[in-house]
C-alpha cells in the first residue's frame, strides 16, 4: 500500500500532457532525421539532374542531409521550450538568487586565469631582458635566472590559486572566518608532522641564495647524479644518463658536487708501458693537446696543462694532464682526446700496457734460500 501511494504521488506530479507531447515530438524528430534522411540520401544518389542544381546536389549531398537534420533538431528544441515554458520560467525565477554569485564567481575565475597568464608572460619578458645582464655579471647568470623564474612561477601560481579559492568561497556565502580558524588549528596540529616540509623550503631558499646549483647544471646530490631539470623551493629534480627522473627533497641534501659551475675540467690520465720513453710520450701528449686546443677553441678555454708522470703502477706509468673547458663540455673534450691519443700512440709505437705478473716456479729437488718462498 505504501509503494502504491508513493507511485500515485509521483504520477500526480508529472505533467502528463507535456510529457506525452515531448515524447511524440522526440519520435517525430528521430523519424525525420533518420528515416527521411536515409530516404533523401538514396533519392539523391539516383537523381540524374543536370545543370547547376544537379551538380550541387551531387557534390553537396552530405551537407544538405546534415543541414536538414540540424533544422529538425533545432525545431524540436524550440517546440520543447514552448511546451515547458511555464516550468522553465519557474525554475529560472527560483534560481534568480544564484545569478549574482555565479556571475561573480565566473568573473573571479576569469580574472585569476588572466592574472596567472599575465604573471607568466611578464616573467618571460623579464627573463629575456635580464638574462643578458646577468650573463655579463657572472658566467652562471642564465642558470640563476632560469632557477629563479621557475620558483617564482611556482610560488605565484600557488598564491593566485589560494586567493581565488578564498574569494569564491566568500562569494557563495561560506564563512571564511570559520574556515581560516579551522585551517589555523589544523596547521598547528599538522605543523608538528610537517617539519620536513619547512626544512625542505628553507633548504631551497639557501640553495637559491648561495647559488649552489641551478637548472641546467650537472650535479651529484647525495650520490645521485644527473642534469638539474626542475627546481622548486621544496624539491630538486634530476635526469640521469639513463633518462630516469630523480626527485630529491631540498631538506635532505647534504653533499652537492657541481660539475658545471662557471667552468669545468678534464682530469686526463693515461697509462703507458714501463719501457716507454717518458719524455717522448709526454711530448706526444702535449702536441696532441695543443692541436685539440686549436681545433676546439670554444670548448677548451685555457692552454692544456701537462702535469707529467703522475704515478707508477705494477705494469704501467701514469701520465696526467688537465684541460680547462666550458661548462658541460668536459665530456666532449675527453672523448675527442681519447680518439686522437689512440690514433697518435698507434702511429708513434707507444704501447698502452696490459697487466703483467712474474711467476717463480720451484723445480723439484732444489731448496730455495730463506725468504724466497715468500
Amino acid at each position: 500500500m505504501k509503494n502504491q501511494t508513493l507511485i500515485e504521488t509521483v504520477m500526480s506530479k508529472i505533467p502528463i500532457p507535456e510529457t506525452a507531447a515531448s515524447a511524440g515530438l522526440f519520435l517525430v524528430a528521430i523519424f525525420i532525421s533518420r528515416v527521411f534522411g536515409k530516404w533523401l540520401e538514396r533519392r539523391l544518389a539516383r537523381s540524374q539532374s543536370e545543370g547547376f542544381i544537379g551538380e550541387f546536389l551531387t557534390k553537396e549531398k552530405k551537407l544538405l542531409i546534415h543541414s536538414i537534420r540540424i533544422i529538425v533538431w533545432f525545431a524540436f528544441i524550440v517546440f520543447l521550450s514552448m511546451i515547458w515554458a511555464d516550468y522553465i520560467e519557474k525554475i529560472f525565477s527560483s534560481a534568480k538568487s544564484l545569478y549574482a554569485p555565479i556571475i561573480k564567481g565566473v568573473v573571479i575565475v576569469v580574472i585569476a586565469l588572466m592574472l596567472y597568464r599575465a604573471i607568466h608572460l611578464a616573467t618571460e619578458i623579464l627573463l629575456s631582458r635580464l638574462t643578458p645582464v646577468a650573463e655579463k655579471a657572472t658566467l652562471r647568470g642564465k642558470q640563476r635566472m632560469n632557477s629563479i623564474s621557475q620558483i617564482f612561477r611556482y610560488g605565484s601560481s600557488a598564491f593566485i590559486f589560494f586567493v581565488a579559492s578564498l574569494m569564491l568561497l566568500e562569494t557563495f556565502g561560506i564563512d571564511l572566518k570559520a574556515i581560516l580558524a579551522t585551517i589555523g588549528v589544523g596547521s598547528l596540529a599538522v605543523g608538528f608532522g610537517a617539519q620536513s616540509l619547512v626544512k625542505d623550503v628553507i633548504g631551497g631558499v639557501f640553495i637559491l641564495c648561495e647559488d649552489q646549483f641551478g637548472v641546467g647544471d650537472i650535479v651529484d646530490i647525495n650520490g645521485e647524479g644527473g642534469l638539474v631539470e626542475r627546481m622548486t623551493l621544496r624539491i630538486t629534480q634530476l635526469r640521469n644518463s639513463e633518462g630516469t627522473l630523480i626527485t630529491v627533497p631540498n631538506g635532505s641534501i647534504v653533499n652537492v658536487k657541481n660539475f658545471t659551475n662557471e667552468w669545468s675540467r678534464v682530469d686526463y690520465k693515461i697509462c703507458v708501458a714501463l719501457k716507454t720513453d717518458l719524455e717522448f710520450a709526454i711530448k706526444v701528449l702535449s702536441d696532441e693537446a695543443e692541436k685539440l686546443k686549436n681545433d676546439m677553441p670554444e670548448d677548451i678555454t685555457d692552454n692544456p696543462e701537462v702535469l707529467g708522470v703522475d704515478e707508477f703502477q705494477d705494469s704501467a706509468v701514469v701520465l696526467r694532464l688537465w684541460f680547462k673547458t666550458a661548462p658541460l663540455r668536459q665530456w666532449v673534450v675527453r672523448r675527442e682526446f681519447n680518439k686522437r691519443v689512440h690514433k697518435r700512440f698507434k702511429e708513434e709505437g707507444i704501447s698502452i700496457p696490459f697487466p703483467q705478473r712474474t711467476l717463480w716456479v720451484k723445480p723439484e729437488g732444489i731448496t730455495l734460500p730463506p725468504g724466497a718462498e715468500k
